[in-house]
């Protein structure tokens, strides 16, 4: 508070500070964002088992969620619903058992049926950034190192159709 008061050179105390902020924020009806994609793979990552911090699916799911920016996919489907499909994908295309485990039903709240024709439009648009977006091309060299698990030179040519089976 004090860095504050001395920005607007002790014009006004903490105390009118505060009052003005609080104005503010009552005004906005404390609406000041929402969440975007990486709070929600960021919260999913932390509290899934599955995915531990040096992990491929850790890596993949963020890999994903990058291109899935890309993509322009939360201009369609909520962020929450599309953090959840990269992390799905991401356990699929690893070959896990589960692709979409009870820890991650709990976080998300989706079932893995709700997540069809987002995850469908999810992995096509995934393909055509890597294919088709060579400026994006960075991304995908990012995610080649070794500390990141060179998640980016793995395939993720398949129909996630079967999933819903």
């Amino acid at each position: 508070m004090t860095d504050l008061v001395f920005c607007a050179d002790n014009t006004f105390t903490g105390e009118n500070i505060v009052q003005v902020e609080n104005a503010i924020l009552k005004n906005l009806n404390f609406e000041l964002s929402n969440p975007i994609l990486f709070d929600f793979i960021t919260l999913y990552l932390e509290y899934s088992p599955e995915f531990s911090g040096d992990s491929k699916a850790y890596w993949l799911a963020k890999y994903n969620s990058e291109l899935a920016l890309q993509a322009n996919m939360c201009f369609s489907y909520n962020p929450s619903l599309v953090a959840a499909c990269c992390l799905c994908l991401a356990l699929h295309f690893l070959g896990a058992f589960n692709v979409w485990p009870t820890s991650l039903i709990q976080i998300s709240g989706y079932q893995l049926s709700e997540m069809k024709y987002a995850m469908i439009d999810l992995l096509t648009s995934i393909e055509y950034v890597r294919t088709n977006l060579p400026k994006l091309k960075m991304i995908s060299q990012r995610y080649s190192k070794n500390e990141m698990g060179k998640v980016s030179d793995i395939q993720m040519i398949s129909d996630v159709r079967e999933l819903f089976n």
